[in-house]
């Protein structure tokens, strides 16, 4: 009697692998349907580019990005570059899919954005930056860079903690630093000569601008509903700043 349990047992137990293994089988061969072939696995472009993906014997694809920030991709297979990063673009044919991997990747680098944490303080800035330190008060730290791109970094601190960053840059790269922060952040409008900038998470607000006495600069702040007007007023705070440090 025991011997007859334990045969029927293992037969329901056979019975539940084969069916389990029907299962996959048939996922497999969904996703993996030799029929249908993406046109590129795997495509490099710079923010402002595009790409158009075809799915070879298919007319009716279901386009998905996994990734919009990064970029998105039009029901007609057209993949438009938003901002740098890796994305995976999937196309759906009925139980089918094939994928492609698309890298967006930067005009600019070596651009080092300041430390831009607003729940630290001056040792945070201080441990972060390797910049040369010029000059510091209980309110600002000023630092200089030799880059490319940069002349200096500025830091504001209000009862310790920090308030808003900025970096200088040099002047005749204002095409350049408009392309640093478009492949990098979510432009968000031109409003009294500024451009303002959010980042992916909309946690932090970068305003661009050229002013008389920093030249040409860009602000980081908090993302808050009175970001923009915090920037401007962050501008004339720094002018007052750098023109006594001169």
């Amino acid at each position: 009697m025991k011997f007859l349990t334990y045969r029927m047992n293992m037969k329901k137990l056979l019975l539940l692998f084969l069916a389990v293994g029907t299962l996959v089988s048939c996922s497999k061969s969904e996703d993996s349907n030799p029929e249908f072939k993406i046109n590129q696995k795997e495509v490099k472009l710079n923010y402002d580019g595009s790409f158009n993906f075809k799915v070879e014997n298919a007319s009716n694809v279901s386009w998905t990005s996994s990734d919009e920030f990064v970029g998105t991709i039009g029901s007609d297979g057209k993949f438009e570059a938003k901002h740098i990063g890796e994305v995976t673009i999937t196309g759906k044919v009925g139980g089918s899919s094939v994928s492609a991997k698309v890298v967006v990747e930067p005009y600019i680098t070596g651009v080092v954005e300041p430390f831009f944490d607003f729940t630290k303080g001056a040792s945070s800035v201080k441990s972060y930056e390797k910049r040369k330190l010029i000059s510091e008060t209980s309110t600002f730290i000023y630092y200089s860079d030799a880059s490319k791109y940069v002349t200096n970094s500025l830091y504001s601190l209000e009862g310790g903690v920090l308030k808003s960053s900025a970096l200088m840059f040099v002047s005749s790269s204002a095409e350049n630093v408009v392309k640093f922060y478009g492949e990098r952040y979510k432009f968000d409008g031109y409003e009294d000569k500024i451009g303002f900038f959010t980042s992916k998470d909309a946690k932090i607000m970068v305003g661009v601008t050229v002013d008389a006495n920093l030249g040409l600069v860009a602000l980081y702040m908090p993302n808050t509903s009175k970001n923009k007007a915090s920037i401007k007023m962050a501008s004339k705070d720094y002018h007052s700043v750098v023109k006594n440090i001169k």
